[in-house]
């Protein structure tokens, strides 16, 4: 059977993504018998003018020892990864450029380390604006770029390996069982097997499934019959941040001011855009996210037959958020596929629902969740309990977080139904009733954990905000400005501030 050794989704030429793997990763190294490489003529021969380059021939086992009985193999293997050597970098200077400390500088060529605590400007025992206004601190400098994020602008001068903190330990098990027999003519070879990777970059690995089988009869020395099937379901997970930098560009919320991964939005690029590898990681996890809430709620249900029946709460919680995944799928994609989604492979092709049938769907899920939490409430459980790294199963919050999603998904519609307005006040007041706090994960500390937007805007400032977008922000009186527009010293658009 020809296999393909080209990429499902190739990014070509680019540095910016990795490629998709092709379709031998389908392929068990332990179903393997043999591997021979044909060149040439030898391969054209075979396997025609695409065969032109060469060809790899893969044989899978099959029954091959005579016995009177059934032979069972049994393997497991386990590893773990680590990386051995990581790039050498400087642990000497801070950040900024010809040993002068720049907190908004991307480079790291500023003071040394070891001094910042006697900066003129920023040390905490030297005599500058911000000791005179908080006191001297000794042994510590102060960030402005902390205090801006919220947190306490005095910190300790600090040598960081976010390299090292950032990769983990890989780790992969392959377990493979087969049947096999050869007797009278007949020979046969049933196989499955499973493996599973953890990569050594968070959120990464591959899960794989496989089944064969092959079954020959030779019915003489010139003929012979027999049949052979695989199956295979692979996984593979990889990283990406897309839906935040490529829709903000979009919205004008960002522009590139220096060599950056937003040129090419900016300039429309038609292929980029419409490349599959741009939004692929995202639709599909955020599409993995739903599976896994559809089993949440399956379980909690009070037909499951599960220890989890009847737990109100976390089905709740679980409705809440598939709401919300669903919100962020139309809100980008529009038409995206709902009601025929989330069936494995039931149905692998499910059809698009209309973006007006998308939300009627979020606001009777949302329904749904205001009912069950409010009953779970009465009922005083607390099933999450502070695996809720939300609301710590406050389940006001949880009701709260509820009704200000239906503000926010009924305000969306306003445009075809200008009488929705009503709707979304009423929803919104509601939120405001049941103390509605925001929807924060608070492990987002900023300082052991960033935000993936936040950390992303730190690391790239030669990203702004467009004039459009400061002017309207401006003019409507936009409480969000500051954090679009504004610097330490000035603000961009009207002068200092």
């Amino acid at each position: 059977m020809p296999i393909s050794t080209t990429p499902d989704f190739s990014t070509g030429a680019s540095v910016t993504s990795a490629d998709i793997s092709d379709r031998t990763v389908d392929i068990n190294p332990e179903d393997i018998e043999s591997i021979n490489v044909l060149k040439g003529q030898a391969a054209s021969a075979l396997y025609g003018i695409r065969a032109s380059n060469g060809v790899i021939v893969i044989t899978t086992k099959r029954g091959s020892i005579r016995s009177n009985r059934p032979t069972v193999t049994i393997s497991t293997n386990l590893s773990a990864e680590r990386v051995s050597r990581k790039f050498q970098r400087q642990t000497v200077y801070s950040q900024g450029t010809t040993g002068t400390y720049d907190h908004s500088s991307s480079m790291s060529w500023g003071s040394k380390i070891d001094d910042l605590v006697n900066h003129p400007v920023y040390g905490g025992a030297t005599d500058n604006k911000y000791t005179q206004a908080m006191g001297h601190h000794e042994g510590m400098y102060y960030n402005p770029k902390r205090a801006q994020a919220g947190l306490d602008g005095w910190e300790t001068p600090t040598r960081y390996d976010n390299v090292g903190d950032f990769l983990g330990t890989g780790f992969t098990e392959n377990t493979n069982v087969n049947v096999s027999q050869k007797k009278d003519g007949l020979d046969y070879s049933f196989g499955i097997s499973n493996s599973y990777q953890k990569g050594i970059i968070p959120s990464t690995g591959m899960t794989r499934w496989g089944a064969r089988g092959l079954v020959e009869y030779i019915i003489d020395q010139e003929w012979k019959t027999g049949f052979s099937m695989n199956y295979t379901s692979s996984r593979i997970t990889t990283t990406s941040g897309a839906y935040a930098w490529y829709i903000s560009s979009f919205t004008e919320q960002e522009f590139g001011s220096g060599n950056n991964q937003l040129m090419k939005t900016e300039l429309r690029n038609a292929n980029e855009l419409a490349s599959s590898t741009t939004y692929n990681n995202e639709w599909n996890g955020t599409y993995s996210n739903l599976m896994n809430l559809k089993q949440i709620i399956a379980k909690t249900s009070e037909e499951s037959t599960t220890t989890d029946a009847g737990q109100l709460d976390l089905m709740g919680m679980a409705q809440v958020l598939t709401a919300l995944n669903f919100g962020v799928l139309t809100d980008l994609h529009g038409d995206i596929p709902c009601s025929e989604a989330l069936q494995g492979l039931d149905n692998i092709q499910p059809s698009l629902d209309k973006q007006e049938d998308v939300y009627k769907y979020i606001f009777a899920t949302l329904d749904a969740a205001i009912d069950n939490l409010s009953k779970a409430k009465e009922a005083g459980m607390a099933n999450v309990g502070e695996q809720d790294i939300l609301y710590g199963n406050d389940l006001e919050q949880w009701i709260a977080a509820a009704y200000a999603l239906k503000a926010r998904y009924k305000l969306h519609t306003l445009y075809r139904n200008p009488a929705v307005l009503s709707e979304v006040i009423d929803a919104a007041s509601k939120a405001v009733a049941n103390g509605f706090s925001g929807m924060y994960i608070t492990s987002f500390n900023g300082v052991t954990c960033d935000n993936p937007w936040s950390a992303y805007v730190w690391s790239r400032l030669y990203t702004g905000c467009t004039t459009t977008v400061g002017n309207i922000m401006l003019e409507t009186g936009d409480p969000r400005i500051d954090g679009y527009c504004f610097t330490e010293k000035t603000w961009l658009y009207g002068g200092t501030r």
